[in-house]
């Protein structure tokens, strides 16, 4: 038997000094928890950076904002742009709404 007569703070039987079973944590050791949050970021997606860049510009915002509204699922999806996104498609209907109101006043 290896470890016989017991070392200093050691039973008989190579537990616990005081005798008792010392219970093992539960788990395989050096695996990570899993847990139940949201899943990492992937970065975001290509359409909804295109589509902020087209809101942005007062050309074609209703390009932006297609792209953006198209690109809002796959953000949510990864988990990454969904602010992005829906500034995007808030700025590129503020666009369209000046032009709107400006063309009408124009022809007035």
């Amino acid at each position: 038997m290896a470890g016989y007569p017991p070392q200093q703070g050691q039973n008989q039987y190579g537990g616990h000094p005081q005798g008792g079973y010392q219970q093992q944590p539960y788990g395989q050791p050096g695996y990570p928890q899993q847990g139940y949050g949201p899943p990492p970021a992937q970065g975001t997606p290509g359409l909804v950076i295109a589509g902020a860049i087209l809101a942005l510009v007062p050309i074609c915002p209703l390009i932006g904002v297609i792209l953006a509204a198209v690109g809002l699922g796959e953000a949510k999806r990864r988990n990454a742009g969904v602010g992005l996104a829906k500034a995007s498609i808030i700025v590129g209907i503020i666009w369209i709404l000046l032009s709107i109101i400006l063309n009408v006043a124009v022809r007035m």
